[in-house]
């Protein structure tokens, strides 16, 4: 048992003797804190390099610190959410902002970078709605909205799977988001293919085997 710098905590696990009777806590151990119901440390040679923690409100982290117990990288579970990737720590309110990973809750999965500025908001990566069946890969503005990338939807017409995949940029009015068919885009749906390129239209039918270009306005 050893008394640490660690916020005045006790640590009790193996130590190694670095000579002249100067012990550093060495492997798996416990430390006391009293905001957890389990702290479970790795030391080496003296130094924190990981954690197995549940906290008094039942969240859990699991994974890499810094020498002053700041998490890195790991998993974090709460009752709302699971994200697993890089962590940043912030000074000035105390709390933890997701840098890269993959954060789910009940109603989505994302992969992929977040915003800094905007805490918990996406930056860059894979969007997973799981209600509304739709993925979105790309660039996301800075309050989570989609930007720019690929958007796949998945539907039943007619009993069977219809499949519809838009690459281009996202618009969005009072009514929620909608294709951006100002700019150029390609539009993939069982019936075909429309590409705009430059301003110009070309439409490749499902069963046709050329393009054909058609006049289109903005």
């Amino acid at each position: 048992e050893l008394n640490t710098s660690l916020n005045n905590s006790v640590y009790v696990g193996p130590v190694k003797d670095w000579g002249l009777n100067n012990y550093h806590p060495d492997g798996w151990g416990n430390i006391n804190f009293a905001n957890t119901k389990k702290y479970r440390i790795k030391f080496s040679s003296g130094l924190p390099k990981e954690i197995d923690a549940v906290f008094e409100d039942g969240d859990t982290y699991q994974g890499r610190v810094n020498e002053k117990l700041h998490w890195t990288n790991g998993t974090f579970k709460s009752d709302e959410v699971i994200y697993s990737g890089l962590f940043a720590f912030s000074s000035i309110n105390k709390s933890y902002r997701y840098l890269k990973g993959k954060l789910e809750n009940s109603t989505f999965i994302f992969d992929g970078v977040f915003y800094t500025s905007h805490p918990g908001q996406p930056k860059k990566g894979k969007f997973t709605h799981k209600k509304f069946n739709y993925d979105f890969d790309g660039s996301f503005h800075e309050d989570g909205k989609m930007q720019k990338g690929i958007l796949t939807q998945q539907s039943y017409e007619n009993n069977k799977e219809c499949k519809r995949i838009f690459k281009g940029h996202i618009d969005y009015n009072e009514e929620g988001w909608s294709y951006n068919m100002r700019q150029d885009f390609i539009l993939e749906q069982p019936n075909g293919t429309i590409t705009k390129k430059n301003g110009a239209l070309s439409v490749m039918l499902s069963d046709s085997s050329k393009p054909f270009n058609v006049s289109y306005s903005d």
